[in-house]
């Protein structure tokens, strides 16, 4: 089930953040993936690769101009198979968990990683919370 192997209560940041403000979140908390919110609803998701091109770009940008706009998005009681089968159809490496259109989560490849770990070693996957 998506909502067992997802990570709840991702880290995100507000769309008016800087560069440095998100590069010290993906070091502080060891994430490639962070969400961009404006006036909090979901607008994109920030990877260490919008913020290398980002840091050529003069005056800096901030993390709302420069995120990618075109993510997946999935509900929390779509089927893990389903979330699973479009990520490879898109070929995307993480789908942004919603309820009632708010963020509640995010399942990404390391998740769905360390769920056949556990399904291979026969032991029951624990939720996992940022």
């Amino acid at each position: 089930m998506l909502i067992e192997a997802m990570t709840t209560f991702p880290f995100y940041l507000d769309a008016g953040a800087s560069l440095d403000e998100a590069r010290c979140m993906f070091d502080e908390h060891a994430i490639r993936h962070l969400p961009v919110k404006e006036g909090g609803a979901l607008v994109g998701l920030l990877t260490p690769s919008e913020l290398d091109v980002a840091g050529r770009i003069t005056p800096a940008p901030n993390v709302g101009q420069v995120c990618r706009r075109d993510v997946l998005t999935v509900d929390v009681y779509l089927s893990l198979s389903s979330v699973l089968t479009t990520m490879v159809e898109r070929r995307v490496d993480c789908a942004l968990v919603l309820r009632h259109e708010q963020l509640v989560g995010i399942f990404t490849t390391m998740d769905a990683c360390r769920l056949l770990a556990d399904v291979i070693t026969g032991e029951e996957p624990d939720p996992i919370v940022a």
